[in-house]
């Protein structure tokens, strides 16, 4: 059974929602710039586009999303980290490590390692989690864009030589011989749900 999260989004695209106006540009695609905490922005509208957002996966999926995460970071934006873990609380669902701001979370919330191509190569990632402080149990995620690239997805994202890297670091040998030798193993977010906070 596959574990899927849902990827809230404010930043790229169209909204679900065709009736909202702060959160916008003039063509009707979603405003970047909210992210710069620099323009008038209504958290209505936001709690009422990501609302829309989460019961389409559960439309489309028949299951609630097995952890949130966001897409850009959308927690940056003032006032929008409450409103993500308030679908954390209302649904005890486990939420991504914020870049910023607290998170009151009933979940272990697992170290996050961001993978920056083209600083992303196992050797890196393992000095990473060296250089943690890390106890027995705890939990670690490492976040990246894995995939295969083609043309159709070259028109759309810069983000293209990086997922082969990330691909690769996931799936290379040494990173399976070093979860291996430490004895770590691979889990996933609705694992977290048996993880309460101590």
């Amino acid at each position: 059974d596959l574990s899927v999260g849902i990827h809230f989004n404010l930043t790229v695209g169209y909204p679900l929602n065709k009736d909202l106006k702060t959160i916008i540009k003039e063509d009707g695609s979603f405003n970047k710039k909210i992210l710069t905490n620099t323009i008038p922005i209504d958290l209505d509208e936001i709690r009422k586009e990501l609302t829309t957002q989460f019961n389409t996966f559960i439309e489309l999926t028949g299951k609630l999303p097995a952890h949130i995460n966001s897409h850009h970071c959308i927690e940056q934006i003032h006032g929008v980290g409450d409103i993500v873990m308030e679908f954390s609380h209302t649904y005890h669902i486990p939420v991504r490590e914020f870049i910023v701001g607290e998170q009151d979370s009933e979940f272990e919330i697992p170290k996050l390692c961001f993978l920056s191509y083209p600083n992303n190569d196992v050797k890196d990632i393992i000095q990473w989690i060296q250089e943690q402080d890390l106890e027995e149990n705890d939990v670690v995620e490492i976040l990246g864009h894995p995939g295969y690239v083609d043309y159709d997805l070259m028109k759309i994202s810069s983000l293209t030589t990086g997922r082969c890297q990330d691909a690769h670091t996931f799936v290379c040998d040494e990173m399976k011989e070093y979860v291996s030798v430490n004895n770590a193993f691979v889990t996933s977010f609705e694992a977290l749900t048996k993880l309460r906070k101590k």
